[in-house]
């Protein structure tokens, strides 16, 4: 499995990374912004993409209309504080596989990557 952590803040993807490591998936990479989120994406083909919404000059909606529109066909998970209804339907009219709110639980994160990644529980 490798997996793409998108978030701006360092803690928040260090989160993200430990729950990933506690399922026994240790090849991910990470990326602070859109842009670099772009580049490895079409660098490198990833089972998963985590997404943040809000992060500096491109927010996560704006990225992953642009890796959708470059044919990237991970599945996309959104994962973020932005709880409103129409931003949660924005994201998957735009072609987010997932959305799970901040601040979840390990049990929550799990079964949604075990799901799209097609692992046991």
């Amino acid at each position: 499995m490798k997996i793409l952590v998108v978030d701006d803040y360092a803690v928040i993807r260090k989160i993200h990374i430990n729950n990933f490591n506690k399922m026994g998936i240790m090849d991910i990479d990470e990326a602070e912004n859109g842009n670099e989120a772009i580049e490895a994406a079409n660098r490198i083909r990833y089972d998963l993409i985590l997404l943040d919404w809000h992060m500096p000059s491109m927010n996560g909606l704006e990225v992953l209309k642009i890796l959708r529109t470059q044919g990237i066909n991970a599945p996309i998970v959104f994962c973020t504080d932005e709880s409103e209804k129409e931003s949660i339907k924005s994201a998957m009219l735009g072609g987010a596989t997932r959305y799970i709110t901040k601040p979840y639980t390990p049990t929550q994160f799990r079964s949604i990557m075990n799901e799209l990644l097609g692992l046991r529980t």
